[in-house]
Order: C-alpha cells, then structure tokens, then sequence
C-alpha cells in the first residue's frame, strides 16, 4: 500500500493575547521583505528560522527576552494557513507464503514491512512564536518496521 498525503497547512500563531480578545492563538504581523530561511539541509519547512523583528511574521518583543507583548497587534496580517508542512510518504508491503504440509494442514508465513523506504515524516514544525522552541521541528518519525508471524492451520 503507498500512501501519498500534501503537506498540513499550519499558521503562525503570537502564542500570546496579542489582541487583547481574552485568547491566545493571534496571528502576528506579516512582512513580505522580512527574513525567513528554510531547513538548511532539506531546503524546505521541516524547520524554519524567522527572527522574531526582522522576519516574514513579527510582533512588538520583550526587551533582551525577545518574548511577545500582550495588547500590541491587534488582528495580525499574517495569513491563515500560509504555510505548509512537509508531505507525507509513506509505502507498506506484505509478503505470504502458504506452505501445504499434509492434505488438510497449512502452514503460513508472513513478513509485513511497515514504512519499507524509511522516509521520514516530520509533521509540523513549532509555530508558536513565544515558544523557544520556535521553528524547529520536535517530531522523529518514520522509522522502518518488519513484523514477521507464522500460523499453522488445521
């Protein structure tokens, strides 16, 4: 079976009131000249690095915290759902042998490989920007697994 699945789209929240509504899940401010760079490795948004004053999404920051202020946006221009994930890729195989021992008994073998190619499938990255974690991704999936199982039948 082979799955195939586009990336999830994922907004940038404040993480945050930063619109004083009581919530906190505002969008920040959009700035199409600001800095934005993308996995240095995969060249794409399984990590991100958007400096928090001088990227693509900012708000109005803490002193040396650089941390959100409450009250200072109001209604973000970030879009909603601007960004995508990485897709999804994934391929499973099953193999089956029957083995005729006597008339009326059988013998079954079963190998069942689980993300056979072993791709990596890293979700969403952080996307709260109070978050010091913010841009990087903290999913580690997509490991390979073989599952083997017999059955004699009678």
């Amino acid at each position: 079976m082979v799955e195939r699945q586009s990336g999830q789209p994922f907004t940038i929240v404040t993480g945050v009131d930063t619109n004083g509504n009581g919530a906190g899940g505002d969008r920040p401010n959009f700035n199409p000249n600001g800095t934005f760079t993308l996995d240095p490795v995969t060249r794409n948004l399984r990590t991100f690095s958007n400096p928090r004053t001088t990227g693509q999404f900012f708000l109005p920051v803490v002193g040396p915290t650089g941390f959100p202020l409450i009250n200072t946006v109001g209604n973000g221009t970030a879009p909603r759902n601007a960004l995508r994930a990485e897709p999804f890729n994934n391929t499973n195989l099953s193999l089956l042998k029957r083995i005729k021992l006597l008339e009326r008994y059988t013998f079954e073998l079963r190998a069942d490989y689980f993300n056979v190619f072993n791709q990596d499938f890293y979700g969403i990255p952080v996307n709260n920007m109070n978050s010091p974690d913010f841009g990087r991704n903290l999913n580690g999936w997509g490991r390979r697994t073989l599952t083997l199982s017999g059955r004699f039948r009678f």
